[in-house]
């Protein structure tokens, strides 16, 4: 806001906005301490300019009472012209109220009052004490617009001294530099932080960031580390780097001087590590490194001896060259023997969905022995190691200490893994309680062909499921006898 006297000299020009209401908050005028000059003299004067509308006489609209010359020319007059019209209707009553011993209307007659003058549960009043009412409400407003006139008359005495004071002086801010900035090259005395700050956002931070790149450039960097704190050292393979390099390795790395750190300690490693260099024989070429730093690599052909195969029942050999014999072991017939406690054995409902003994639970053996290694413990499978003969044989032990099975039947067999076929199968039915189950069954002389897989099943189809118990067993036996 540019003063109304800015040019008036000799008056100093000093906005009223920056000077401040010092006195008393008005809540009648929504005045508090603390406002600007400008904002009281706004509000005061919108108060009163209020006032003035409402005792304009020229405001208010008459034409009803056909006044000619008689019109009230003050808002006094109009206050008294309404009385005596409210008089003369408040006589229209053709039994007015009036109280005893009383002249009568029109000075003792009682009339409902405006809500502004009902005192407690009183809405009645004479009209002669609702007249005198009437005259001191407004002389009451009268004598109000009257203290407001003095207070806008020392308020505009107040702006008038403010805005002659001299304008106020605003310290500059500074700062003391230690060091020398581009724009900035003299270290002398102070400088203004708005110079500094500009100098350093616009020709040190900014060139910065152009250089190292933004938080999520630097973020992203830290991240692409590629050596981890659990890889081993180049100088101690034994140790990770982590440990090798304790006190220099950061971890974990959130920062780019913790990434600077593995980085060295990265590069120190590769520097101290000793390199070795070796050559890997194969079964025809044997290397040999000699020397270093300047390493000699030779290769040494290994002489081949005679290819041969074995067959099913035929075992060859070849002995050490240059002169090669060969010779052939007749193959003994194989065996295999695994034993293991039986697997858990839940119950099974008989029905034509069920394929018996091939929907058993399959039984998954520790060996004994296997001179053709053809069983595989983690499946419970016994593949067929050559074409032939073979008899097999199963034992099965379950128990069921304390309940004991009552009902039904247990059934376990040799069974195709990779079909619906079987190979021998037996059952024990349950008829009355027991605590021990046995069944075996065996299978001489069966033709097998090379590649055919079998499995212990058992099922479960008696009255109560079976929990694996220690001392029960399965067994499982095969012997190649052509």
């Amino acid at each position: 806001m540019k003063p109304l006297n800015f040019d008036n000299s000799p008056c100093s020009p000093t906005s009223s906005n920056c000077v401040i209401w010092g006195g008393p908050d008005l809540p009648c005028i929504n005045l508090c301490k603390g406002d600007s000059i400008t904002d009281v003299v706004e509000k005061l004067a919108t108060e009163l300019c209020g006032i003035l509308d409402i005792l304009n006489i020229s405001a208010y609209d008459l034409t009803c009472f056909n006044l000619v010359n008689c019109a009230p020319q003050t808002f006094t007059d109009l206050i008294n012209f309404l009385i005596v019209k409210i008089c003369e209707l408040e006589n229209i009553p053709s039994t007015p109220s009036i109280p005893d011993g009383s002249t009568g209307c029109p000075t003792e007659c009682i009339i409902t009052v405006a809500p502004c003058f009902v005192v407690g549960s009183a809405t009645t009043m004479s009209l002669t004490n609702y007249a005198i009412a009437i005259g001191e409400k407004v002389c009451a407003i009268i004598d109000t617009n009257a203290l407001q006139q003095i207070a806008i008359n020392d308020l505009d005495t107040r702006v008038t001294t403010l805005e002659n004071a001299p304008a106020p002086i605003i310290p500059t801010l500074e700062v003391t530099l230690t060091q020398t900035l581009p724009s900035i090259p003299s270290l002398s005395g102070t400088q203004p932080v708005e110079t500094v700050v500009q100098s350093y956002i616009n020709q040190i931070w900014f060139p910065y960031v152009a250089v190292t790149g933004d938080s999520g450039l630097l973020s992203t960097s830290i991240s692409n580390q590629t050596v981890s704190a659990t890889d081993l050292s180049k100088v101690n393979p034994a140790a990770q780097m982590s440990a090798q390099y304790a006190g220099l390795w950061t971890t974990p790395t959130a920062t780019i001087a913790g990434t600077l750190n593995n980085v060295w300690a990265c590069i120190k490693d590769l520097r101290d590590g000793s390199v070795t260099v070796s050559g890997l024989d194969t079964t025809t070429i044997n290397m040999t490194v000699t020397g270093g730093p300047a390493y000699v690599v030779s290769a040494d052909l290994i002489p081949q001896a005679p290819s041969i195969a074995d067959t099913a029942t035929v075992n060859l050999s070849v002995g050490v060259g240059p002169t090669y014999t060969l010779t052939a072991d007749v193959i003994v017939p194989g065996a295999m023997s695994a034993s293991s406690t039986p697997s858990n054995l839940s119950l099974e409902t008989p029905s034509s969905s069920i394929n018996l003994i091939g929907d058993g639970v399959v039984q998954l053996l520790t060996e004994l022995y296997d001179e053709d290694n053809a069983y595989n413990p983690a499946t419970g499978v016994w593949s067929c190691p050559a074409t032939g003969r073979y008899n097999l044989n199963f034992y099965v032990h379950l128990s069921k200490p304390g309940v004991g099975f009552t009902s039904g039947m247990v059934i376990a067999g040799i069974v195709s893994s990779t079909s619906a076929g079987y190979y021998v199968v037996s059952s024990a039915t349950l008829n009355q309680v027991t605590q021990f189950v046995d069944i075996t069954g065996t299978a001489l002389g069966l033709d097998l062909t090379v590649g055919a897989q079998l499995q212990l099943n058992i099922l479960n189809l008696s009255d109560v499921a079976y929990t694996a118990t220690a001392g029960d067993v399965a067994r499982l036996s095969i012997q190649k006898v052509k």
